[in-house]
């Protein structure tokens, strides 16, 4: 199920990919408990979804989440902390924690990058970040980081351009293209 919901998503399908994260939530935490691993990709995968979907709380919880089991399991230098450590950072710079969403996003953009295991991931942290350091008036970094994410999305998959177009409209939004 988890990786229909991925499917489901890149496919553009979000509903459908929705309903498979949290069926995969709710398997995975029967079977396998609430502190494994497998359960933790879910949870990422499943606030990836609801914030898609404007759950925002359920979104921050499901990242969060999936950040404690990882950490519990393999320490805070995981490569797959990525994710959701940049969908913690997201939340946090919802909420107007500025500073919070930075650090969150420099330590998974660097995890990102240094084990150059999920380009995807990475970019989208760095994509935070430049937001993070855009409202901070770190203008010119916040530049640099749309800038590396952007083309990051643009070498990707034909999945991930849209992403990069999106950075673009940001960029030119805030007049920094």
């Amino acid at each position: 199920l988890a990786a229909l919901a991925f499917t489901l998503r890149d496919l553009g399908r979000l509903d459908e990919a929705l309903v498979a994260a949290r069926r995969a939530v709710a398997i995975r935490e029967k079977a396998l408990g609430p502190d494994h691993e497998l359960l933790a990709r879910s949870l990422d995968m499943l606030g990836e979804l609801e914030g898609a979907r404007g759950h925002l709380a359920i979104a921050c919880a499901a990242f969060a989440r999936s950040v404690a089991i990882f950490e519990k399991a393999h320490g805070p230098s995981f490569p797959d902390l990525v994710s959701p450590l940049t969908g913690v950072a997201e939340c946090a710079l919802r909420d107007g924690k500025i500073q919070e969403a930075i650090d969150m996003t420099e330590r998974a953009a660097a995890l990102g990058v240094s084990s150059g295991k999920d380009p995807r991931a990475a970019a989208g942290a760095r994509r935070v970040l430049a937001r993070a350091l855009w409202a901070k008036g770190e203008r010119e970094r916040a530049v640099v980081e749309a800038h590396a994410a952007r083309d990051a999305y643009a070498a990707g998959a034909p999945v991930d351009r849209p992403q990069a177009a999106e950075i673009d409209a940001w960029l030119e939004s805030v007049g920094a293209r």
